[in-house]
């Protein structure tokens, strides 16, 4: 349980990135000695959470470079995999999820994110980033900007950590201080 907080302290501190091409988790070094003593544990959950933050990232490139390959390639093989793209339904399985990213690269115009507020946790063979998205357009004929609340869930296979469920919600106003 220690360990597990460790770990969170030390994502949430590090990872505030100011776009997807920017190094996440990039200057931070971990302390000489660890909390009670266990730093293989501890350097094995940051090793962890730093492949998590690359996955993240690879997403989100997937995503700006409109490139489907590597999008698909990001996703688990398990049919129970799930998305929600902003103001739509849950699509379950590859078949509907994959449709949708086909259906959303094709004819696209360029798009670039920043992320704000990025959170990676990461707990055994789970891992999840929640984030504020800010997509640009570079289509004059739609809303230059769109927020959006995000949150990937991701199981590690095989030492990859593999995505099953994007979540995306518009990000219409905010509620709380």
């Amino acid at each position: 349980r220690r360990l597990t907080q460790v770990a969170r302290v030390v994502a949430r501190g590090v990872v505030r990135i100011g776009g997807a091409g920017c190094p996440a988790l990039s200057g931070y070094r971990l302390p000489p000695r660890a909390v009670d003593g266990d730093h293989a544990r501890v350097v094995e959950a940051w090793d962890r959470t730093k492949e998590l933050a690359r996955a993240n990232r690879a997403f989100y490139r997937a995503f700006e470079a409109l490139d489907l390959e590597s999008m698909l390639a990001i996703w688990d093989d398990d049919e129970s995999i799930r998305c929600v793209h902003p103001g739509a339904q849950m699509l379950v399985g590859r078949e509907q999820v994959f449709g949708s990213w086909r259906a959303i690269f094709a004819g696209r115009p360029q798009l670039s994110f920043d992320l704000a507020d990025v959170d990676l946790r990461v707990m055994g063979d789970l891992g999840w980033v929640s984030c504020e998205e800010h997509l640009r357009m570079q289509d004059a004929n739609q809303d230059p900007e769109f927020k959006a609340v995000c949150t990937n869930l991701y199981l590690l296979r095989e030492g990859q950590w593999r995505l099953v469920l994007h979540h995306a919600s518009p990000l219409a106003r905010r509620l709380g201080p």
